[in-house]
């Protein structure tokens, strides 16, 4: 799996596992604040934003948009699922229906319909071995950005590690190459 595909994994989870003193791993998130990964504050870009919106109960739905590939013609995903805190951890499972239900921008105008269905079979067979798999993600302080680390299934993924920072909507940072 590629480390675009594991970032795509990652964001379409936003999956946490906490470090001992984070209690709230999404606390930042919970004030509005969104996960800019591979930032590049001079430019206000992200190779992918993430956000959650939190609902009744323990309900949490992340949503990611997600640079496909760093081309001019950025191709972004925009993708939402289910996934809840536990011990201090973000966890969820990659499914098959978040992927198809995911919609797409080419150089911020909407991807028709019919070029939706054709792409999410693509991404499927990209993601085909986390599919229904428990993933969840380590946030880990690192001076003024967070490094993440990957587990599926309980199986760490050292192999796997991007760096986000958080950001206020407000702040102008933007999905870009």
């Amino acid at each position: 799996m590629t480390s675009s595909a594991y970032l795509t994994a990652a964001l379409i989870l936003a999956a946490t596992q906490s470090v001992a003193a984070v209690t709230d791993p999404l606390a930042p998130a919970r004030s509005g604040q969104l996960q800019c990964f591979a930032p590049d504050p001079s430019r206000k870009m992200c190779r992918a934003l993430a956000g959650y919106a939190f609902g009744p109960g323990r309900a949490i739905q992340a949503r990611g948009d997600i640079l496909m590939a760093p081309s001019e013609l950025m191709i972004v995903m925009r993708t939402s699922t289910s996934v809840e805190v536990r011990s201090g951890a973000v966890c969820g499972s990659v499914r098959a229906r978040d992927i198809e239900a995911s919609t797409f921008t080419i150089a911020g105008r909407p991807v028709p319909q019919q070029m939706v269905q054709f792409a999410s079979p693509q991404i499927l067979s990209v993601l085909r071995s986390h599919i229904n798999k428990e993933i969840c993600t380590t946030f880990v302080p690192s001076g003024s950005s967070v490094r993440t680390e990957l587990t599926v299934d309980g199986v760490a993924n050292p192999q796997v590690s991007e760096t986000f920072i958080w950001v206020r909507p407000n702040d102008g940072y933007m999905v870009g190459p």
